[in-house]
């Protein structure tokens, strides 16, 4: 069994009453909502920071959630200088099932049908693709834009007649 070293009180400073404090006090904490779409190598970008640098000090800490909900990151500020920045992300979690948002194997896919929907962003409907010939909203309260888009590829697969496509739109919860 190895021997453990003994440590005596000399040989260890004492942390000054000054250097702890609670931690909102001590660590600037902000949230910001990125658009959706960033990447995490964007959000490193010190350009992406430039309208917000007077709020931040060095060692803030940031909490990012783009507005799509794709991911949620956390990010700390490792330089500022009043003009400078540079940012860190860690902890960066995937929001996102990967099941609904891997891409469909596209198995020729009819261009009309790719033409006659839009996929729309609204408020708090979320995202929702709607038919373009007559305006009726097909689906709606899709969370995130990958989503949205491998759905309305699985439908178009559907409508076109694969039987795959068809069973999935059978098994939906309208």
């Amino acid at each position: 069994m190895a021997e453990v070293a003994q440590i005596t009180e000399k040989e260890i400073t004492p942390l000054s009453p000054t250097t702890m404090q609670a931690a909102i006090h001590g660590v600037q904490q902000m949230s910001v909502r990125v658009p959706a779409g960033t990447t995490v190598e964007e959000l490193e970008t010190p350009r992406l920071w430039a309208f917000v640098l007077p709020k931040l000090i060095e060692g803030a800490e940031i909490r990012i959630l783009p507005m799509d909900m794709a991911y949620r990151c956390e990010a700390i500020v490792t330089h500022h200088d009043g003009k400078n920045i540079r940012v860190k992300v860690f902890n960066w979690v995937s929001l996102l099932d990967d099941e609904k948002t891997k891409p469909v194997a596209v198995k020729n896919i009819n261009e009309e049908l790719t033409k006659a929907y839009k996929l729309v962003l609204r408020g708090t409907n979320k995202y929702c693709v709607q038919r373009l010939n007559d305006g009726e909203w097909v689906k709606e309260h899709i969370p995130s834009k990958q989503e949205a888009t491998v759905w309305i590829e699985k439908y178009i697969l559907a409508v076109g007649g694969d039987v795959d496509a068809i069973r999935w739109l059978a098994e939906l919860d309208y």
